[in-house]
């Protein structure tokens, strides 16, 4: 008997020919997933490529370097990851091995070279950190001991001295005098005051400077921070910008900087390259709260091996990862919380801690402080240097006060030592 099926029969019959296909296929699909997936649950992706998982495992960042890291350059990139992530993170929890060590004294320093509050620089030989009576606070601190501050002579880099100084507004004094005692110094500040500054003031006010000014110093409409690209920043009442809101009484008016400015910034890493510098002899920091930013994206940037790599190349110096490349370090901090655990900064701790393990020395420091009853602040200054002599155990001492004399605990104060004005051209060893 023959079977005999209508058109819509047939019809019928090819869907479900149709939905069998489609059935196989996708297990098929899911079989290839299912396998892909598993191959990629047992390798992890670094840099050139990805390495099997039971390998990555055995990474131990807070250990020595293992068998499968050595000679392996993608499992020293991920164990250098790794470390640096861990070490972010205590940083974060304020998690270091002693919660006071962003005010220990560990340096002495006898050749102090430093600004002062109304931006003119002055120098004293001597031991400890003293306020300069009836001259004002001093701002920041170079340690020029076993430094030559000169072309070809600063830090033993041999290619001569760099400066930066990110943070003018109306006082130049600083970068003026390191270009001239041969330093090749590039100044930052996108402030408008700068800009007018620069314009107005600045070449009437250093006249007999110029033909050397014209050759070492450069200066840069831009400031620092944690990206490469524009930010707002907020304009207080006395003609400055910073990146966080101002407190109550002190907001700039509206229009123009007083009222806030859309402003360029670059990170470290990048103004480096831009101007073809590997090591910078002398960085200093005052930018009004954007410091934090600037030096956590320093930290990421130079916790890069290759990176790390081109500076060992280029200066002999095998820096270690994370470590900003610098020999004096001046900071202006602001606008920081406290961790109330220990009545201590936490991101202080931290960076203090990195500096240490960087080779870089606290030897002055003013304790945060709020001006005007207050309602200004916090601010808080760190001065590091690389060269200077380190003081034992046993002679490191806490910071105890802004403006008073700081010694090591036992030694008499004595008479303050004198201050005199700073020749950059009178070279000191």
């Amino acid at each position: 008997m023959r079977l005999r099926l209508g058109k819509w029969s047939w019809l019928i019959i090819g869907i479900g020919v149709l939905c069998v296909l489609g059935l196989l296929s996708e297990r098929h699909s899911a079989g290839s997933q299912v396998g892909h997936a598993q191959m990629s649950r047992n390798r992890v992706a670094v840099r050139g490529g990805t390495l099997p998982l039971n390998e990555v495992a055995a990474v131990s960042s807070r250990g020595s370097p293992n068998s499968i890291t050595s000679g392996n350059p993608s499992m020293a990139a991920l164990q250098a990851k790794v470390a640096h992530l861990e070490e972010k993170l205590d940083g974060m929890l304020n998690q270091v091995p002693d919660t006071t060590i962003w005010c220990v004294i560990t340096a002495n320093c006898t050749h102090k070279i430093c600004t002062l509050e109304m931006g003119k620089m002055a120098q004293f030989h001597g031991p400890g950190h003293l306020r300069i009576e009836g001259q004002g606070q001093w701002e920041q601190c170079v340690c020029a001991d076993n430094t030559i501050f000169a072309p070809g002579g600063a830090g033993g880099q041999g290619s001569g001295c760099v400066a930066y100084d990110f943070g003018i507004r109306e006082e130049a004094e600083f970068g003026v005098q390191f270009a001239r005692a041969g330093c090749e110094v590039h100044a930052f500040d996108p402030s408008p005051t700068t800009a007018n500054y620069m314009r107005d003031k600045f070449e009437n006010e250093f006249k007999p400077y110029l033909s050397t000014l014209h050759k070492q110093y450069h200066f840069h409409p831009y400031g620092g921070g944690g990206t490469d690209g524009t930010v707002a920043l907020f304009g207080y009442n006395w003609d400055q910008v910073t990146i966080r809101r101002p407190p109550k009484g002190q907001e700039g008016k509206s229009g123009g900087e007083r009222g806030g400015v859309f402003a360029k910034i670059r990170k470290l890493a990048s103004v480096m390259n831009a101007y073809g510098h590997t090591w910078v002899d002398v960085l200093k920091i005052d930018i009004e709260g954007s410091e934090f930013r600037l030096l956590e994206s320093a930290i990421d940037d130079f916790s890069d091996i290759d990176l790390a790599n081109k500076i060992k190349s280029a200066t002999g110096r095998d820096l270690p990862l994370g470590c900003l490349p610098t020999d004096h370090l001046m900071l202006e901090w602001h606008h920081f919380g406290y961790d109330a655990r220990y009545n201590a900064p936490t991101f202080f701790n931290y960076f203090t801690e990195k500096m240490r393990k960087c080779g870089l020395k606290l030897f002055a420091m003013t304790l945060p402080w709020a001006p005007n009853g207050g309602k200004e602040g916090p601010y808080a200054r760190q001065c590091f240097c690389r060269f200077c002599e380190s003081l034992p155990l046993d002679e490191q001492f806490v910071a105890h006060g802004v403006r008073q004399t700081w010694l090591p605990q036992g030694r008499p104060e004595g008479d303050p030592p004198k201050w005199e004005h700073w020749d950059p051209t009178e070279v000191r060893v």
